[in-house]
């Protein structure tokens, strides 16, 4: 895909002062934004250990 001058310069002005986290589409950024997301739930702790034979 081939750009000539003006197009660049044109995404420059657009996306010249962003970073790599930015988002620019204003309809995505409200939904990656959303608070919504629950936590992982949380795994049971593990049982004591007890060995499989009590000989001596």
């Amino acid at each position: 895909m081939a750009f000539d001058k003006t197009t660049l310069e044109a995404l420059r002005a657009k996306y010249g002062d962003g970073h790599g986290g930015s988002i620019h589409d204003p309809e995505f950024r409200a939904v990656a934004t959303r608070s919504s997301m629950q936590p992982a739930p949380v795994p049971p702790p593990m049982p004591a250990y007890r060995p499989c034979s009590t000989r001596r």
